[in-house]
């Protein structure tokens, strides 16, 4: 089985993260709910001043509490941004620099190789384009050898036009024109 991207892995993590902010804001409201419940029951004369107190610190625990829920919100908003900076990072650079060689390629300019990080997106395509650039470079060094070899051929042939040896030099610039590696024999 293959391994998943690292983003999909991160978007696992911030799904955890996002469940765990809501659960948390779940359970304090919840609590809430349930202190005011027991706050608001009638209790007998022996818990009066009990109950009292707590009622005195129920507004001061409410504003806590919605604190504490904004404040987990607001920390995990944080976070969301943070990761989706970060993974924005993994893909708009790597997708600029497969842009940018691309544009080198279009205009026929055969650039360099690209450098993706590990954690990158779009290491498979760089590694495609990189493997495209290469063939072309291999290709364009043969026909480069080849011209270099039919020039040399064609000197050869003007050097010896006149002489007894222009039949041979001919037959050789001939061979590279048909494409025949060997040559006259």
């Amino acid at each position: 089985m293959a391994s998943q991207p690292p983003t999909v892995e991160r978007s696992h993590s911030v799904g955890f993260v996002v469940q765990a902010a809501l659960v948390s804001l779940v359970s304090s409201a919840l609590g809430m709910w349930v202190l005011r419940w027991v706050l608001d029951r009638p209790l007998g004369p022996e818990y009066g001043e009990a109950h009292h107190t707590l009622r005195s610190l129920l507004p001061m625990i409410g504003p806590a509490v919605v604190f504490c829920a904004v404040s987990v919100l607001l920390a995990g908003a944080v976070g969301l941004l943070i990761l989706g900076v970060l993974a924005s990072h993994k893909v708009a650079g790597p997708l600029f620099r497969l842009q940018r060689v691309a544009g080198f390629v279009e205009r026929g300019i055969l650039p360099g190789r690209i450098h993706l990080r590990a954690t990158d997106q779009g290491v498979a395509l760089a590694t495609a384009l990189n493997g495209f650039v290469d063939r072309w470079k291999g290709v364009l060094a043969g026909h480069e050898e080849r011209v270099a070899s039919a020039e040399q051929a064609f000197r050869g042939w003007v050097a010896a036009r006149g002489t007894p040896a222009e039949p041979e030099a001919l037959a050789r610039l001939r061979a590279l024109v048909r494409r025949d590696p060997a040559g006259p024999p």
